[in-house]
């Protein structure tokens, strides 16, 4: 069996993860989200012409749910002020 490492799914977990890491601190403000949808959109495109384009769009799509998940939850706590 390969070793897990060289994997093309290694490295769109790194890619994935290095994109969530990156954007986690979530703000309001529309250059962020400007940042957030252009880079996902490069990591889309870096992966669209293989085999595995499905599972890394997946992971991409999650990490937005999230970060979306996280702003509104930021907002909610906002107005309970």
């Amino acid at each position: 069996m390969t070793d897990f490492k060289d994997t093309i799914y290694w490295q769109i977990y790194g890619d994935v993860f290095a994109f969530h890491k990156k954007y986690v601190e979530v703000k309001e403000d529309d250059e962020y989200w400007r940042q957030v949808i252009c880079e996902a959109s490069m990591l889309d495109k870096k992966y669209e012409n293989l085999p595995e384009k499905e599972f890394a769009k997946q992971l991409i799509l999650a990490v937005l749910d999230e970060l979306d998940r996280l702003a509104k939850e930021r907002r909610s706590d906002a107005e309970k002020i």
